[in-house]
């Protein structure tokens, strides 16, 4: 089932969201709807659950951290596609992955990412 959802991650969620963010004014509201249809599809998953594969830390919440990455560049650039009223298990999920002991092995602080994330959109979308 893990596979299923990081390709369903891959291959859906992550070319919505970056469209959000490549569109224009005009088509980004259908844009935003788009992800949000699709982020409700997995935040469904995770209802009942700390993780996806239950109580623990596991392959899918470190493996496709897609999520965590979208937190962190929304507010880079100062959006809300993940609405914590219209997405509150997937906010929970994902304060649990960034502060699950195992996952700050691997990854660096928020506030590493955050900064690595506004450099990498100042460079391809140019300075706000």
């Amino acid at each position: 089932m893990a596979r299923f959802w990081a390709k369903f991650i891959d291959e859906k969620i992550q070319p919505a969201v970056w469209k959000t963010l490549l569109v224009g004014e005009n088509e980004r509201e259908a844009a935003i709807e788009e992800a949000h249809q699709l982020l409700k599809t997995l935040e469904n998953e995770l209802k009942g659950k700390k993780f996806f594969g239950g109580e623990s830390l596991g392959f899918l919440d470190v493996a496709r951290n897609v999520v965590v990455w979208l937190e962190v560049s929304q507010e880079a650039l100062g959006m809300n596609l993940l609405d914590k009223e219209k997405f509150p298990i997937l906010h929970e999920w994902c304060e649990r992955v960034l502060d699950d002991d195992a996952f700050k092995q691997v990854m660096p602080p928020k506030e590493k990412l955050l900064a690595f994330t506004r450099a990498r959109f100042e460079a391809f979308l140019g300075p706000k």
